[in-house]
């Protein structure tokens, strides 16, 4: 399970499920992800994931 850690990374070694919010953008192909501790989600480069953006203008926009 995904979990937002001390540091506010994101990591898959959760032992329960975590609420995280998917919401849609206005363009309706791209989500942003709202972690459990009501910060945004935003990828870096180097694939490091932090719940770190309390704007959701800030967060990385994911296209599904």
């Amino acid at each position: 399970y995904w979990e937002v850690s001390n540091d506010l990374n994101v990591s898959v070694s959760g032992h329960e499920p975590g609420k995280f919010i998917f919401e849609l953008c206005a363009s309706h192909a791209r989500i942003i992800i709202k972690a459990p501790n009501g910060m945004y989600l935003k990828a870096e480069q180097n694939g490091m994931i932090q719940a770190i953006c309390a704007s959701s203008r800030q967060a990385t926009q994911w296209e599904f």
